[in-house]
């Protein structure tokens, strides 16, 4: 099921946003793609229809709130098209520009009928935005004195006038004198409550247009979608979901019976008292070999989980938990399991307690011990073992040799650095140098061993190529 919300949430719904954000969309095609939705959800199939206790507009609210975290098509529809008549009103963009003039884009504008689509949208989303934003005051000349939000309410609002918006086209900059507000006595006089309003309003140098839920006053996507969206009180989920999870998971009679039952299985015991974290420390504290240490740590999920799904079938379905089906469904899983888990198993006990859970012990591989032995030469030969090494290869080099004489005595050796050289290298440079010295020391009847197969082969070999 996480799955399917997934692609909800990350396919279905993205894919509507690019049409959602021009074009107001039938309330009949949104209910059957949220039908068609929930379907899936719950079902796996769109045409396939479940019955469930929980409202579709729950499972749209965030995780916090109850939901699944999945959106709310309508108000999807309404946020995007929020931010397409935000860019009407605040842009200087061709689009912007054109609306404006095309629409005749006003806060008391009359709800008509336009042959266009962009309008539609348009025609629902700006009386949400007239309502929902407010000018901060520069010059005055975007903002109407009369019909435009700036202060809490428009003024024709405040002062209930139901004259045509026609007839009071007046703009702010008409009463602003050198940063200024300059209102006329008969003004002052009439409406002492609303001059008081407006001679606290500041002035700066632009007119703006701001978003009032939002801290930078910019509408985004998602400060849209909260404004529309249904909402619902958060949940204390500590308490809710997790009800007493200690009381649940480990101090009642049932969840005491699983842990102990599963303790005595790993031939170990369990703390009866303390929290379900105090619980959990003592159990990842204890000390198996590798194998039975992972299969001890997968049957305290185990267990976890079984708890859980006896808990919601009691609640849910009214079916009363059985400890002895509990049992062999969680050894049943360890079953499953053993054959995947790593680690080896140490020791008969480990072993003896493995076989009693059906699982099969995995024993340490045993490391192949190979006899190297020296055997001396027959006189009056003498035997020369050469080696040689590079660290990195290539890398700093060496190599050495030693003699020995029919009865296994010491009679010579050296070793020298050779520089910068891979291992062959050092490997075929420890031979010449020993039969040089050989040579030297008048050693005619020399026996050579190394353990080089490529040094071998290229004094056995006459096409032999260097690795």
């Amino acid at each position: 099921m996480a799955g399917r919300v997934q692609l909800v949430h990350d396919v279905f719904q993205s894919m509507l946003l690019h049409s959602f954000s021009t074009y107001l969309w039938p309330s009949s095609l949104i209910k059957y793609l949220s039908t068609c939705a929930r379907n899936f959800i719950w079902s796996g199939d769109v045409g396939i229809k479940k019955i469930v206790t929980v409202f579709w507009s729950q499972i749209c609210a965030p995780k916090d709130e109850g939901g699944l975290g999945l959106r709310h098509l309508k108000s999807l529809n309404l946020a995007a098209l929020l931010i397409m008549g935000w860019r009407v009103l605040t842009a200087n963009s061709a689009l912007g520009v054109f609306a404006r003039s095309r629409f005749s884009i006003s806060h008391h504008m009359k709800s008509r009928y336009l042959c266009s689509s962009l309008w539609h949208g348009l025609r629902v989303s700006l009386p949400i935005l007239f309502q929902n934003s407010k000018w901060l005051i520069g010059d005055g000349n975007s903002v109407n004195f009369w019909s435009d939000k700036w202060l809490d309410v428009p003024i024709v609002d405040k002062l209930h006038i139901t004259i045509s918006s026609a007839h009071l086209s007046s703009t702010i900059a008409a009463f602003i004198s050198d940063q200024n507000w300059v209102l006329s006595a008969r003004f002052r006089q009439a409406f002492p409550d609303l001059v008081k309003d407006i001679m606290l309003v500041p002035l700066s140098t632009n007119d703006t247009l701001i978003w009032e839920h939002s801290s930078d006053g910019v509408l985004s996507f998602s400060s849209a979608y909260d404004q529309l969206r249904p909402n619902f009180s958060s949940p204390p989920w500590a308490f809710t979901v997790w009800q007493d999870q200690t009381r649940l998971f480990f101090n009642c009679s049932f969840a005491q019976h699983i842990w102990q039952w599963l303790a005595c299985c790993f031939g170990t015991s369990l703390p009866s008292t303390g929290s379900l974290f105090d619980l959990w420390d003592s159990f990842t504290h204890k000390a198996f070999s590798a194998q039975l240490r992972n299969l001890w740590l997968a049957g305290g999920l185990y267990v976890l989980m079984a708890i859980w799904k006896s808990r919601n079938k009691l609640r849910f379905e009214n079916k009363k938990p059985f400890l002895m089906r509990v049992f062999r469904s969680i050894k049943a899983w360890l079953q499953f399991l053993a054959p995947y888990a790593p680690g080896d198993c140490s020791g008969i006990l480990d072993a003896q307690l493995l076989v009693k859970m059906g699982v099969t012990p995995t024993s340490r591989a045993q490391k192949r011990i190979r006899l190297v032995l020296w055997h001396p030469p027959l006189s009056p030969w003498i035997k020369l073992n050469t080696d040689g090494l590079a660290k990195g290869n290539p890398g700093l080099a060496t190599c050495g040799g030693v003699f020995r004489d029919y009865q296994g005595h010491f009679i010579g050796g050296f070793t020298t650095p050779i520089g910068h050289h891979n291992a062959f290298f050092s490997e075929l440079l420890a031979v010449i140098i020993g039969i040089e010295l050989a040579f030297q020391l008048g050693w005619q009847h020399v026996w050579l061993e190394c353990d080089s197969t490529s040094v071998v082969e290229c004094f056995s070999k006459s096409s032999f190529v260097p690795p």
